[in-house]
């Protein structure tokens, strides 16, 4: 049975849709037996297979003294956990900075390195000459690429198109068993409750949702609608400007970051999940787990038409998109979504078939374990 070690800064109870990936679909990993080194966090404690480790920086360089010295010693604790486990695999969250930590390992022990590829993380480092050499590096020498979706892979393909024959698809799950529709209606404010959940950043678009929501109001006199923001991040100033900009106060509630039952309860309760994401310079959604969850709680979906989001729903069937780069647009989509509100009751139980058979944690779990058994 192979031993895996797994390095990722992002690792739950540190929030990110990577990290919830990761812990999910390694835990139903049945043919290798898999260590953890990840990132530390306050409520995290080194216990079994678990070693915390502080493997933040904001310097992903190698050519200033932070930016080395970090990866000297990230790499050093990478080989030292390698050795004491007997790893065979490395399994990186990022190929920059997790993957260049892999490195040293790699060349002294002979371990072969899978590396994940997520989107936005490389498009990211394009943007320096130096990140992107880093990335090629990291590419270079791993022996399989896990990308996160079909749009990450025409990343790579285009980008870095002699490391094609190392790429394979995985993409993101939910656990269908604990992301469910309430048995009963929770919803009891008798409004249209449209509901996002992620970090508060440009590109996920819930600015341009609140003034679309506002749009509706002013132009249309919809006053019915609640919008539910759930998380934190970089941006939560800006969006409160907007809520202030656009008069919105009663039409928004921003929640901050909550865990995972509260998060739940509001994808019962809402009628429509929306994260109207669009791409910012080089941002972009590379796949979008969220949109998993919802339909998972039997919510039909609105999205942007960036990224890979189109991958994780069936257009018309179980969501809607809208080129999501003005306002005026979300709010001509959610019009029409809202005067044709009685068609998302099917739509969600289409949604929830939908995550069953193609997202289920345990689905993606096999293909993971195939990948591994491949992996040279």
């Amino acid at each position: 049975m192979n031993n895996i070690l797994l390095v990722s800064e992002i690792f739950p109870p540190t929030h990110g849709g990577s990290g919830r990936w990761f812990k999910e679909i390694y835990s139903r990993v049945s043919n290798a037996n898999v260590h953890y080194l990840v990132g530390c966090h306050e409520r995290r404690i080194n216990e079994g297979n678990i070693t915390p480790y502080n493997l933040g920086s904001d310097q992903w360089g190698v050519m200033n003294f932070r930016g080395l010295v970090y990866y000297i010693r990230s790499s050093f604790k990478v080989l030292s956990v390698c050795r004491k486990h007997k790893t065979k695999q490395l399994h990186l969250g990022r190929a920059i900075p997790e993957g260049a930590m892999a490195l040293l390992a790699k060349k002294f022990l002979g371990i072969s390195m899978v590396s994940y590829i997520h989107g936005e993380d490389v498009l990211t480092a394009r943007q320096s000459r130096e990140h992107s050499a880093i990335v090629s590096t990291v590419l270079k020498n791993s022996d399989t690429i896990i990308c996160n979706s079909k749009n990450t892979k025409s990343i790579i393909e285009k980008h870095w198109p002699k490391f094609s024959k190392k790429l394979v698809v995985l993409n993101p799950g939910v656990d269908t068993d604990y992301f469910r529709p309430s048995e009963t209606n929770i919803n009891t404010c008798n409004k249209f409750k449209i509901l996002t959940v992620g970090r508060l950043q440009q590109r996920k678009g819930q600015d341009y949702l609140i003034e679309a929501i506002a749009h509706l109001r002013d132009f249309h006199g919809i006053t019915d609608i609640q919008y539910d923001i759930v998380g934190d991040g970089p941006d939560r100033a800006a969006i409160k400007g907007a809520i202030e900009k656009n008069s919105a106060h009663e039409l928004v509630n921003l929640h901050g970051a909550l865990e995972d039952s509260e998060i739940l309860a509001h994808y019962q309760a809402c009628d429509l999940f929306a994260m109207t994401n669009r791409r910012i310079g080089s941002d972009d959604e590379g796949f979008g787990l969220v949109y998993l969850e919802a339909q998972a709680c039997g919510k039909p979906v609105l999205s942007g038409e960036s990224g890979g989001v189109l991958e994780t729903f069936e257009s018309g069937k179980t969501g809607f998109s809208v080129n999501a780069i003005t306002p005026e647009n979300i709010s001509e989509k959610l019009l029409e979504i809202y005067k044709n509100r009685a068609t998302l009751t099917e739509m969600g139980i289409a949604a929830r078939e939908h995550v069953e058979r193609t997202y289920d944690w345990s689905i993606l779990a096999k293909r993971l374990e195939d990948i591994i058994e491949e992996v040279k």
